[in-house]
């Protein structure tokens, strides 16, 4: 492949994973409302230590958290190239929630 098309792919995976971070961060989050995977997991455990500590745990840590054990399995059963991608984008949404606030944009409208 070529290196320019793979700056533009991963490039891509960071502008999607960035609109996911968003509507994680200011659509399903503030309302409880779970998405599906780690994502959704990392939710549920958000919601559960919330009853522990003020704001739980945070659901950029707990996606990077229980995407490395999923990616660790994937690298020994299909090997290095397959996760590449993949890994990149896990990390990259890690990121972003860290760095995008929780804003509730549903507004109380939670049809939107």
């Amino acid at each position: 492949m070529k290196k320019h098309n793979q700056i533009y792919e991963y490039l891509l995976i960071i502008i999607g994973t960035g609109i996911m971070a968003i509507g994680i961060a200011c659509f399903y989050d503030p309302i409880g409302l779970v998405t599906g995977g780690v994502t959704g997991l990392a939710i549920v455990i958000k919601s559960i230590t919330e009853a522990f500590f003020e704001g739980g745990i945070p659901l950029w840590f707990t996606n990077l958290a229980l995407n490395i054990p999923v990616f660790i399995l994937a690298y020994f059963l299909k090997g290095p190239k397959f996760i590449g991608k993949s890994f990149f984008g896990a990390i990259m949404l890690s990121v972003w929630l860290y760095f995008i606030p929780v804003i509730d944009l549903t507004s109380g409208d939670y049809l939107l």
